[in-house]
């Protein structure tokens, strides 16, 4: 199965005893994998998710941000105008 870098970075803090911040939608989706269970005392990890824990590799924390977009300017600062009319990033 396929862990997005959030998910490995939950599931290792929920390892060490931490309790992350994880939005809802998330916390369903680790739910429905069967990752965790979610009670009256937060995220807790099932035995599948402490296996999966276990295997997936390390993710370096860069990886969980997206880049910046590059916007091409000119000398002045100004948007070029062959990007003006096409979305090209």
């Amino acid at each position: 199965m396929h862990y997005s870098p959030l998910d490995v970075h939950v599931l290792r803090a929920l390892v060490r005893g931490a309790s992350p911040a994880v939005g809802s939608e998330h916390r369903l989706r680790l739910e429905m994998r069967g990752l965790v269970v979610d009670g009256a005392h937060g995220l807790r990890l099932t035995p599948a998710g402490k296996r999966a824990a276990s295997f997936i590799p390390a993710v370096h924390p860069a990886a969980l941000t997206e880049p910046a977009p590059v916007r091409r300017v000119d000398a002045l600062e100004r948007r070029r105008a062959s990007d003006r009319f096409y979305r090209v990033s």
